[in-house]
């Protein structure tokens, strides 16, 4: 079962236009976002929380620093936010990769409580694991068993698809990418 949704309205262009922004600060280096307050606060409880004046300073000063996140997977986040879409979702067969910054896109999105993201990432893998005949990757897996509650759907979908598509040969190989 996919996650549950939000079911409050997006808020209109003109509310998001005329709304506040907040400064994000993703990675090591710091580097700054400007992002509008009513759409974090829309689809992320982390944010609302965080970005209201009575609750913390981060709310006071409209700046949010994130240093452990990295700015090649918050980006995909804001794109997100912005047109519902999530970039780069064609997950081919050979291509690991893309399937593991959807898994970390996911995890991100459980770590700043974002339900819809994750239902939409959820549905993309959903699809892809179900129609083809491959399995995620152990890195992919690991990610998510490390990162995710123990019930989360998406975490199962990833471990079910692995174990329903797995062979002995795919140890050897699969180990070395762990390392």
């Amino acid at each position: 079962m996919a996650p549950s949704t939000i079911t409050k309205p997006s808020p209109s262009v003109a509310d998001i236009f005329s709304s506040p922004t907040a400064v994000i600060k993703i990675g090591e280096e710091g580097k700054e976002y400007i992002i509008h307050k009513a759409l974090l606060a829309h689809y992320s409880e982390y944010f609302r929380a965080a970005l209201e004046p009575s609750t913390f300073q981060k709310g006071i000063t409209n700046t949010i620093t994130l240093s452990d996140v990295d700015s090649g997977l918050f980006e995909p986040f804001i794109e997100w936010i912005y047109t519902q879409k999530v970039p780069d979702t064609k997950l081919c067969d050979y291509h690991p990769p893309k399937r593991e910054k959807l898994a970390r896109l996911y995890v991100l999105a459980d770590r700043l409580l974002v339900p819809k993201l994750k239902e939409v990432i959820f549905n993309i893998s959903l699809d892809h694991y179900q129609g083809r005949r491959c399995t995620p990757s152990y890195k992919t897996v690991s990610l998510a068993f490390n990162s995710l509650p123990d019930q989360d759907p998406y975490l199962q979908l990833l471990v079910d698809a692995q174990c329903r598509m797995w062979k002995g040969d795919d140890d050897a190989s699969e180990a070395k990418l762990l390392e």
